[in-house]
């Protein structure tokens, strides 16, 4: 398998995987390409350092509305309402998740990696580097995750 091939299976795994797990919604890889990273007005965004022989990064961003309807499904049964800090949490748990997951998938492999918990939002992402950006299609909406592994 080649390394891209192998980074993108890894990680459109790991999405569908803490998806499903966390909040019984099906997460489907959409699109994936080489891009930049870019957060868009109105999308909730989780970044987590990757540390492996490089310095990366793993930003998971969605829409407002799709960020709540997943954090009411994580939360179903302790919180009926959540709000923006909630919410916020609850996509950092997500992206958590997502790390780990792909960060088991690549054990042993040159791409294996240590993350760190979420980065404050306010936290500057390098822009000139190329990022693989992974669009998902879910029941609550679209989802992005962008990874930068150098």
């Amino acid at each position: 398998m080649e390394n891209r091939d192998e980074l993108t299976q890894a990680f459109a795994t790991a999405v569908s995987v803490a998806i499903r797990e966390m909040a019984s919604v099906e997460a489907a890889l959409a699109d994936s390409r080489p891009e930049k990273c870019a957060i868009q007005p109105g999308e909730i965004a989780a970044t987590l350092r990757l540390t492996g022989r490089d310095e990366g990064f793993l930003v998971l961003t969605m829409p407002t509305e799709t960020a709540t309807a997943l954090a009411r499904l994580v939360l179903a049964g302790t919180l009926n309402d959540p709000d923006e800090a909630m919410v916020q949490d609850c996509v950092n748990e997500v992206a958590n998740i997502i790390a780990g997951q792909a960060k088991t998938l690549l054990y042993g492999t040159p791409h294996h990696f240590s993350f760190s918990p979420p980065l404050a939002a306010a936290s500057p992402l390098p822009s000139e580097i190329e990022w693989m950006v992974q669009t998902f299609a879910s029941d609550v909406g679209e989802l992005t995750l962008h990874v930068h592994l150098p």
